[in-house]
């Protein structure tokens, strides 16, 4: 191994960033055995979110869902609900990793390697807060023991999930730092959806993907 698998923080090279390079530095696996756990990790967080949120789901329900008594497939197809946007967004975050680890490992050093680098964690901070709000509003306010149906596939979606980005939260090395850009992240994500979903609505006849959500007036 070389570069950054072998000292655990990219090295400083002519074209760097000192800046960038200085708030990366120790921000990595410091051995090569956690480096290869947390390549193997990443992986699985890649594929993981695959596996359901891309093929299990699509599989289950190709034509998207069905509600306010109009039938699949509707604009926006599954992409109108919170829980697939934020599936997606930790699929994006997971790839970034592997990209960041394909940096420091072919450019140590470099620039390009610093700047990936350097936002990982502003993305983490993006999915850790979505997806730990959908999993405590739908285990909180939205499940129901009674109810029947795609149990399996939604457990995952919405249990699984946070279990995989808390997971990724204690075991792989992060440095957060100036906190308004990253609430300011989480801020426009929000606004982007919530005018995402009123595009979906005015579409599709003004009917909403959620239940709650008939009772409001736009």
């Amino acid at each position: 191994m070389r570069g950054a698998f072998e000292t655990a923080s990219p090295k400083t090279s002519a074209s760097s960033s000192p800046t960038v390079l200085n708030a990366t530095l120790a921000w990595w696996p410091d051995t090569p055995q956690k480096w290869r756990w947390t390549l193997a990790w990443w992986v699985f967080g890649v594929v993981f979110n695959v596996a359901v949120f891309v093929i299990w789901l699509t599989a289950d329900d190709p034509d998207g869902p069905e509600f306010g008594g109009r039938t699949a497939p509707m604009f926006g197809w599954y992409f109108q609900y919170l829980t697939i946007i934020g599936g997606y967004t930790q699929l994006g975050y997971f790839i970034h990793c592997l990209i960041d680890a394909y940096y420091a490992y072919h450019e140590p050093g470099s620039a390009r390697s610093a700047g990936i680098h350097y936002h990982r964690d502003r993305y983490f901070v993006l999915s850790w807060t979505i997806t730990t709000f959908i999993c405590c509003s739908y285990w909180f306010l939205v499940f129901d023991p009674k109810a029947t149906g795609k149990i399996l596939l939604s457990s995952f979606m919405h249990g699984v999930s946070g279990v995989v980005i808390w997971v990724e939260l204690f075991v792989v090395p992060h440095r957060f730092g100036k906190w308004i850009p990253e609430v300011a992240l989480v801020l426009i994500w929000a606004a982007v959806y919530l005018a995402w979903n009123l595009v979906c609505y005015v579409v599709n006849d003004r009917t909403f993907p959620y239940e709650f959500q008939k009772s409001f007036t736009v």
